[in-house]
This record gives structure tokens, C-alpha cells and sequence, in this order.
């Protein structure tokens, strides 16, 4: 004859099994929030990577428009760093000093550093757009200027210029990497754009001189084709943010 459980062993055993239910919900939930601590967290990174970015970018536009051309060098990474002006490219910190402290220097501020009566040269930093990348240690960047390029009582520019430039943070300190800057276009303040042709973007510039010109010319494919006139758009880092791809692109030359 088989004898039949006590009514202590079954609620023993039913009393086990609500244990380990509840011991495996709470593991559950924990690791949930700890998940959600983690995303959290990285939500909260890429944010503050975000402003440290815009910050990086607005204080090299406020040194530059102040001709603190010292000041800019800083911001780069000593680690291979680039500058793409136009059509020409500065490479290493040797380059980029010579491009500010010494080619937009003498070129705007008389080879000065800090501000000179009666020059202007106001490029602020508008419509950012920042990608860092997941790992939170590098970043894309596009931005746009509007500005002008001044000498009292005797020339006055208008700039348009698209900055698509890239960021890597080195111990927590956002710094630029590679910094490309393309002129679709300037004009005399009185004259207008109407009949510029596709080079004027530099034509407000003169070329720079045997000492301070760039390590080398970009190639075909780094060549700035957002050039008015001409129809062109400097390729964007980043896609639609609602559709997920890239923009369609399509344009011909006038």
C-alpha cells in the first residue's frame, strides 16, 4: 500500500517551488535594470559629448573671429591631424600652424594674434550635427557659416563655407581630428552673387605663400564640390533621421 504525503511535505514542496519562481523574477528584474542603467548611462554619454563637441566648435569660431590663431592648433589632436581648406591640405601640427599662425595670420590679422583695428573676419558656427559613434570615442560634425571678411575703408566679403569635420575624445577631452572646410561661394558685399563664377569661394583670399602653403592639393575625390554656380553638395556624414538612409542626390551642372 502506498502511503500518501503529509500535508506538511506538500506545502514544503510548494513552498520550494514559489521560491525559485520568485528568486528566477528577481534575477529577471535585476538584470533588467541593470540593462536599462547601462543604456541609460550611454544615453547620458552621448549627450555629454554632444555640448563638449559644440563647445569645441564654437570656441575655435570665437578664436577665429577674434584672429587668436594660437589658440586653434590646441584644439587638435597631436595625433595626424588635418585641416582640408578649400583645396588645399595642412597636415600634422606643423601644418596647421602654418596654415593659421602663419598663412591666415599675415594673410588677415598682420601677423598678428588677437584682434587688429579695422579687420574683420566673423565666421559663426550654425546648424550642427553630431554623430558620435557608439564606442563614444569618435564623432562626425557638420556645420555651416555665414560670415564676413573685412578691411575698413577697403574691401568687404560676404562667406558661405560647409564644415564636415571629425572629433575623437582622448581621455574624456573632445578634440578635432580632421577638419574640412569648403567655400561654395563668397562676394563683394556691394556686388552680390549673382555672376559669380564656381572658384570664387578663395577669391577673397590671396594663395599662400611658398612658406606657408599646404602639405599637398586635395585629389579628385576630396575636391570641395559644393561650388557656386555649379550644382553640388559636400557629401553629409549623417543620414535622413527619419528614413534611416542615406539623402538621393541628384543635380547637374548649369
Amino acid at each position: 500500500m502506498i502511503a500518501k504525503p503529509s500535508l506538511l511535505a506538500s506545502a514544503t514542496v510548494m513552498f520550494a517551488c514559489i521560491l525559485g519562481v520568485a528568486g528566477a523574477a528577481a534575477e529577471s528584474s535585476e538584470q533588467e535594470r541593470l540593462q536599462r542603467y547601462e543604456a541609460l548611462q550611454r544615453r547620458i554619454e552621448r549627450a555629454e559629448s554632444i555640448k563638449a563637441i559644440e563647445r569645441l566648435q564654437n570656441a575655435y569660431g570665437y578664436y577665429q573671429d577674434r584672429f587668436l590663431f594660437k589658440e586653434i592648433p590646441q584644439l587638435f589632436t597631436a595625433k595626424q591631424p588635418r585641416v582640408y581648406w578649400q583645396d588645399g591640405v595642412w597636415e600634422g601640427r606643423d601644418g596647421l600652424r602654418r596654415l593659421w599662425l602663419g598663412y591666415l595670420s599675415t594673410t588677415l590679422s598682420e601677423g598678428t594674434n588677437g584682434p587688429v583695428a579695422g579687420r574683420l573676419f566673423d565666421m559663426p558656427q550654425w546648424q550642427g550635427i553630431i554623430t558620435v559613434a557608439p564606442d563614444n570615442k569618435t564623432a562626425q560634425g557638420r556645420f555651416r557659416t555665414f560670415g564676413r571678411v573685412a578691411k575698413h575703408r577697403d574691401h568687404e566679403y560676404w562667406l558661405s563655407a560647409v564644415y564636415e569635420n571629425e572629433y575623437v575624445n582622448e581621455g574624456g577631452t573632445w578634440k578635432f581630428k580632421t577638419m574640412r572646410l569648403c567655400f561654395p561661394w563668397a562676394a563683394s558685399y556691394f556686388e552680390g552673387w549673382q555672376d559669380l563664377d564656381a572658384d570664387s569661394g578663395t577669391s577673397w583670399l590671396p594663395p599662400p605663400s611658398r612658406a606657408h602653403r599646404p602639405d599637398r592639393q586635395v585629389n579628385e575625390n576630396e575636391r570641395c564640390t559644393d561650388r557656386y554656380p555649379e550644382a553640388g553638395v559636400l557629401p553629409f556624414h549623417f543620414k535622413n533621421p527619419v528614413t534611416g538612409k542615406p539623402p538621393s542626390i541628384a543635380g547637374a551642372r548649369p
